[in-house]
């Protein structure tokens, strides 16, 4: 839970978010930069064989990679 943190950057590899499952990062400065959602859309773990992700942000980019993280059943919440 970042919300209404001053949440810039996530230094991750794809084995640390195995195991999750939500993820709110609304109103934050890392929403608004469109190079931290495409890597965030990468880096999520594909949930197609489980239950599905949630994603809670207001970002301006999220309709530009909106299939990425729907094509690893990842919902967003707006």
């Amino acid at each position: 839970y970042a919300t209404h943190s001053q949440l810039t950057n996530l230094i991750y590899e794809k084995s640390n978010f195995k195991k999750l499952y939500e993820l709110r990062i609304e109103r934050t400065p890392f929403e608004g930069d469109s190079l931290n959602m495409s890597s965030l859309a990468l880096a999520l773990p594909s949930r197609t064989e489980i239950s599905p992700g949630h994603l809670y942000t207001y970002s301006p980019w999220i309709n530009h990679f909106a299939s990425d993280f729907a094509r690893n059943n990842w919902m967003i919440n707006q």
